[in-house]
């Protein structure tokens, strides 16, 4: 029983680590009061005292339990040596009447003395053995019956092979009590001992007593634990007394520190406050500015006194602005979808020199317009392809030599390319923009990357912008694995660089030129030039939205189409699939996802489910990854986003037309 007087060092420990906790959790908190040296003086001498009070009440318990269990074995074997024990043999058939009337008496003082598991005797013979001699049928499961070997009389002359001290002291004479715990075929007990003797006074059997070392060990343990308990609780009301004390005496330093961080936390809602109203308010001017002019520039299309060369220009203003307006709300969307965490990148091979070509393409008749110089080139050797999202590439450059091309008012905009690294294991790719604008100030850089900041709250002014973009490449930067390096001086310039990690075969592969990317075939690509498509299709277009169809139309005939239109999900199944019928089905069917009866998610179901084969094209406002995955997987063969671009759908028409074979048609 070791393990028992562990309790109270268990105790201690767990009020060392309370204390500890507390005493950690006080300095943590100013104010919150704290434990004098007084009150650990005292709350030591209580911990020692209770060890001492403890190991009492222990001994206590276990003398009580002891002087209980041996008392029952005299008066037990006082009555089994009147019912004439000694004239039983190992020879006594077992239906013998002096036999069963100590078997009775055994289970019936059983039955009047639940406290106590088993009564039986032993003798031992000439040469040593030590047998069992009566041993009732014994219900230790309290159910009324006896099953089991375990439960079962036990047989005369049954030979019991433990041997120690105790009953061997209860041979020689002596009544006594052992606590240790002994295990055997019956269970796990501690037991008294008790000679029995015949006519001349000689020992001629031992009485054994047994009591359930579980119930012996657990009620040892509550004596120790309510002894604990309370020593326990009395550290307790002392350390909350001290707590409580010093709290009192703190409670003034506590109420001052709670009003600092008050203020502090108003001034700190106020600066939010302040900076998200200055975004809302710069957001407003950069969504307003475009639709003014969109909505006036409509507005003079309608005037019957306007030219052409005005009309024309007028169309270039609305196109121009209307550009500006789907990149703001892209930047807000994209961050949303950032901090969402539903933004996804689509790793693919792409060719990085193409890329930057596209993009100073893109951005050269800006340029030009500032009177700037906008060129790209090697700085060195350089991987033919990557493997990244070349369309988040695309986008991450757009905002890096859009923002160089719009703060640069005089001189140049150099896009640079070229390997970085010392080995395989850490080469990457590095796209360096460099400009001649107004630069940055040192302290300035440190927040370019959050969202609705501006190096100069004139910026938005000056130059207009959300002050998202850089934060989006950003994200989108360490999304692809990659990082960017800012330097700048304010009035010379700024250079930041894009870097993209590289893996060892595309290292392998390297151009030192642009002309040995560009020389080289880029094998079957789709229509140059979308003014050389002809599409020679049926096309059902399903869109509800009359002035998207109207427009979609439009775009389709021009260049030779036959559209017919239907304006829901069940309209555009039961006209497709009529088409088939008739013998002249449609060569594409373009399906909005969002529309009234029936919409064009359960709409392409419908038709695959009918069995109808021919081409669906998904035409939806919902552009992530996942909205593509879900058109694809309601029966679809492709996507257009919106809104639309006439290139794109244009082609991705042309690509699909005429593949009647695709699938089983309907």
């Amino acid at each position: 029983m070791v393990w028992m007087e562990l309790d109270y060092a268990v105790f201690v420990v767990a009020c060392v680590a309370g204390v500890g906790a507390l005493s950690w959790w006080l300095r943590r908190h100013p104010g919150r009061g704290r434990v004098p040296a007084s009150a650990w003086l005292l709350i030591g001498s209580v911990v020692a005292f209770g060890w001492s009070f403890t190991e009492w009440a222990g001994r206590e318990e276990r003398q009580r339990l002891e002087s209980m269990v041996q008392g029952f074995a005299p008066t037990f074997a006082m009555e089994m040596t009147r019912l004439g024990h000694a004239d039983i043999r190992l020879d006594t058939p077992p239906d013998d009447p002096k036999y069963l009337r100590m078997i009775e008496a055994q289970i019936r003082w059983l039955a009047v003395n639940p406290k106590i598991a088993d009564v039986y005797t032993f003798r031992r013979l000439d040469d040593g053995t030590i047998v069992l001699v009566v041993d009732s049928e014994t219900d230790y499961d309290g159910d009324g019956r006896y099953v089991g070997e375990r439960e079962a009389r036990t047989a005369i002359g049954e030979v019991y092979e433990e041997s120690y001290t105790a009953l061997e002291r209860a041979f020689s004479g002596i009544p006594c009590f052992d606590d240790e715990i002994v295990k055997d075929r019956w269970g796990t007990w501690v037991s008294a001992f008790h000679p029995m003797y015949d006519e001349d006074g000689n020992v001629e059997a031992v009485l054994g007593v047994d009591f359930p070392a579980e119930e012996w060990l657990a009620r040892i343990a509550a004596a120790r634990w309510r002894v604990i308990g309370y020593v326990g609780g009395l550290c307790g009301v002392l350390l909350a007394a001290a707590v409580v004390v010093t709290r009192t005496r703190d409670e003034l330093a506590e109420r001052m520190r709670m009003q600092s961080e008050l203020v502090r936390a108003r001034d700190a809602a106020a600066a939010a406050a302040a900076v998200r109203g200055a975004f809302l308010a710069n957001m407003s001017h950069e969504i307003r500015t475009p639709m003014t002019a969109i909505l006036g520039y409509a507005d003079l299309l309608d005037d019957p006194s306007v030219d052409d060369a005005g009309r024309a220009e007028a169309v270039r203003v609305i196109r121009r602005n209307g550009r500006h307006l789907l990149s703001v709300i892209n930047d807000i969307l994209d961050l949303s979808k950032i901090e969402a965490g539903r933004l996804e990148v689509e790793p693919g091979d792409c060719e990085p020199m193409r890329i930057v070509e596209e993009v100073c393409s893109l951005l050269r008749v800006r340029a030009v317009e500032k009177g700037l110089d906008l060129e790209w080139s090697m700085g060195g050797q350089a991987p033919r392809r990557i493997r990244t999202d070349a369309r988040r590439l695309k986008q991450i450059l757009l905002n890096l030599v859009g923002n160089a091309v719009k703060f640069t008012e005089r001189g140049s905009v150099r896009v640079v390319v070229a390997m970085g690294g010392d080995d395989e294991s850490g080469r990457v790719i590095r796209f360096r923009v460099t400009d001649t604008g107004i630069g940055i100030a040192g302290e300035k850089i440190a927040t370019l990357f959050e969202p609705f900041m501006q190096a100069d709250e004139t910026m938005s002014r000056r130059f207009g912008g959300t002050g998202l973009g850089l934060t989006v490449s950003h994200r989108l930067v360490e999304m692809l694995g990659g990082s960017i390096e800012v330097r700048s001086e304010q009035g010379v310039g700024s250079e930041f660089t894009l870097t993209l990690p590289v893996s060892a075969e595309e290292a392998a592969d390297l151009i030192s030129s642009p002309g040995e990317l560009f020389e080289t075939p880029e094998g079957e690509r789709e229509e140059a030039s979308v003014d050389r498509v002809s599409l020679r299709a049926r096309v059902l277009l399903a869109e509800d939205g009359e002035d998207n169809r109207r427009l979609i139309v439009h775009h389709l005939r021009r260049v030779g189409a036959e559209v017919e239109t239907v304006g829901n999900g069940r309209a555009a199944v039961e006209q497709a699939v009529a088409a088939v019928n008739e013998g002249r089905p449609f060569d594409v069917v373009l399906m909005d996802m969002q529309m009234p009866v029936m919409d064009g998610y359960a709409a392409s179901k419908e038709l695959r489910r009918v069995g109808y084969g021919l081409p669906i094209i998904a035409l939806t406002a919902h552009a992530m990854a996942e909205d593509r995955a879900r058109c694809l997987a309601a029966g679809c063969d492709d996507y257009v986003s919106k809104p639309i671009d006439r290139v794109e759908l244009l082609r991705t028409c042309a690509r699909w037309a005429g593949r009647h074979g695709h699938r089983a048609a309907a």
